[in-house]
Order: C-alpha cells, then structure tokens, then sequence
C-alpha cells in the first residue's frame, strides 16, 4: 500500500467511550473503505494558517524545547518577527512578552515545520513554490515557554538544523487556505470556478470538468468547526460554494491523516471519481 493514498483520522469523543460504526458500534481497532485502483481519487490538504516572519533554522534544542533559532535565542526571534520585543531594560520583560502573545494569539501560536516528504508530494501535483508555503508545513502548537532561557516548548520531535516558521490561525487565514485548496484541485481537474454570489441562479451543481466527481470526504479536526469559524456548517459552505453540490460526508477528528501522517487543526478532503 502506498502510504501516500493512505488518508483518514482519529475518532474523537467529548464524554464516554470512542466509537467507530462500521456496520454496528465498535470500539478499537479502524474502519474506513479501500479504493481499488480503478477508482480515481484526488486528496487536498488544508491547514489554514498564515506564515508570521520568515523561515528560520533550529540551532539549539533541549528536550522539547527549542533554545536557539538562526543562533539566537527563540524567544527573541519570535518577538522580532511580530514586532513585540519588549523593553529588555524591564525586569518583567517576558511577563509583558506573555500578555502580548496571549492577546495577538486568541486561537494559539504554532511553528510550521518544513515537511519535505510532504512538500515533494505536493510537488507532484504541481503546488511546489521557491519560498516555503503554509500548506507545505506540519503544523504544531507551541505549548509553553521558558522566560529563563528564552525558549519555546513545541508539541513535536525535532533535530538541530530543521527548518520551521511561526505561523497564526484565525478564521480569516483558514478560510483563505481552505478556498487556496479548492482552487488548487479546481485546476488539477481543469475545472472553473463557480460564480459564487450567483451560484444558484447560474444552476452549478458540481465540478464542470472532464473527470466528475461522484463524491467526497472530508475529514476535519475538531478545533476547527464552530470553534474557529464561529458557526457550525461554515466549512461545508464553503467547500459547496468552491467544488459545487456533490455528494459529501465525513467526521470531526482528533487527528487527521495525510499522505501518512498525522496532522493536526486541519482538513483533509477527498474525491473519488
């Protein structure tokens, strides 16, 4: 199986027992459909979040905490990238630096790291660029940091001279990521783009293009939904506003996989032709 097509996600629950359904309630173990190679499928992945300052270089890690970027202390590199470095002459400099984070990062702060497996997936279908693009990182939350050492605690495994960039979420950047991938697919299949304000009056009901999807999965983190665009449905509205009125399920996970691997704060969308 090639771990490429492999795409998905882990069942998630706010009280009891995870569940999966696959012809009666069951719990462990996976569920899901396998495509056989007569069906054609195209998978498209949004992350929905918004490069902050340029790329940098870890230079010093400890543990789960990156020390140093570019040589400098991380911290330090983050505040200059957001123009927030505070008065160093101010013993509660880090303290004041907290606040700011806190008050510019209503959603979290995250790093992006440069996924090069991922990035020449995407290469494949043609979304490679110069510059590193959002939706060619892994996307991990920043969990803490330490004012002493200037540090920041991220929730993955990383090596010295990996690569990575601050990133933002906010319901504008994923709306402006989730139409990115779209228009993205809307091109690999030579498909035009709806008139979106005059979508039902125009009649479009789906993709208008040589290969018709017959429908299509789309698998969410639950952060997203509600907590990140402000109202249930948004994303399905925009995914039908995009690709048009096919036919579509999926779930909220706490996990979402593509090409392989784990994801998280994304959507992964699919359809099979």
């Amino acid at each position: 199986m090639n771990k490429n097509l492999v795409f998905g996600g882990l069942v998630s629950a706010r009280r009891g027992g995870i569940t999966q359904v696959a012809d009666e309630p069951l719990g462990g173990g996976m569920s899901g459909v396998m495509f056989s190679e007569a069906v054609a499928i195209e998978c498209r992945l949004t992350q929905g979040v918004e490069l902050v300052g340029p790329e940098h270089q870890i230079t010093a890690i400890r543990g789960q905490f990156i020390d140093e970027l570019d040589n400098q202390p991380a911290l330090d590199v983050l505040l200059q990238d957001l123009g927030l470095a505070p008065d160093e002459s101010n013993e509660d400099c880090m303290d004041e630096a907290a606040e700011m984070l806190a008050k510019r990062f209503s959603h979290g702060l995250f790093v992006g790291l440069t996924d090069r497996a991922l990035a020449d997936t995407l290469e494949k279908v043609r979304f490679s660029s110069v510059r590193t693009e959002a939706h060619q990182l892994k996307v991990r939350p920043v969990v803490g940091m330490d004012p002493g050492n200037k540090s920041l605690a991220v929730a993955e495994s990383f090596h010295v001279g990996d690569r990575l960039n601050f990133c933002t979420r906010d319901e504008n950047s994923a709306r402006v990521d989730l139409t990115r991938m779209c228009a993205e697919l809307r091109d690999d299949l030579d498909a035009p783009a709806p008139r979106i304000n005059n979508l039902q009056a125009a009649g479009f009901t789906g993709l208008s293009s040589k290969k018709q999807p017959r429908g299509a999965v789309y698998i969410a983190c639950n952060g997203r939904g509600s907590a990140l665009f402000g109202r249930q449905g948004a994303e399905m509205q925009l995914l039908r506003e995009q690709l048009g009125d096919i036919p579509l399920i999926g779930f909220f996970a706490n996990g979402e996989v593509f090409a392989g691997a784990l994801y998280g704060y994304t959507g992964v969308l699919l359809l099979f032709f």
